[in-house]
């Protein structure tokens, strides 16, 4: 089984109807990230056919396996090499699926990585 996280590209927490299997189904982007996370693939469907899906204001930012999503729980990914903000950020947003805006402080930065198991014990948190 697939898990994939759309999140919302402008920062609007979106709430909308998308038509499975014939029934209405709401769909909320909310939260800190505007995002939204499902494993259920007809719902996957149903949104990425959905017009703000397909207008970009909504993008998929991670996709996993369930095997994929059990490893990275049992060993959290850390990255000594990673002694500069820029890095840290390439890293979240080219292995992790970060959208950059949302990495715009090191608060984020650091809160973000740690929701995603990710650690950077050599960046000064100053």
């Amino acid at each position: 089984m697939e898990t994939k996280t759309y999140r919302s590209t402008n920062d609007t927490q979106y709430t909308f109807p998308v038509k499975v299997k014939g029934s209405v189904r709401w769909i909320s982007f909310a939260g800190d990230q505007n995002d939204f996370t499902t494993s259920n693939k007809d719902i996957q469907e149903a949104i990425e056919n959905c017009k703000l899906f397909k207008s970009g204001e909504l993008e998929i930012i991670n996709t996993k396996r369930d095997d994929d999503i059990l490893q990275e729980y049992q060993s959290p990914k850390i990255y000594s090499d990673i002694i500069s903000v820029n890095d840290a950020v390439e890293i979240l947003v080219s292995s992790h699926g970060i959208s950059k805006r949302k990495l715009s402080s090191k608060d984020a930065i650091f809160s973000i990585a740690k929701e995603m198991g990710v650690s950077f014990p050599n960046l000064s948190q100053d």
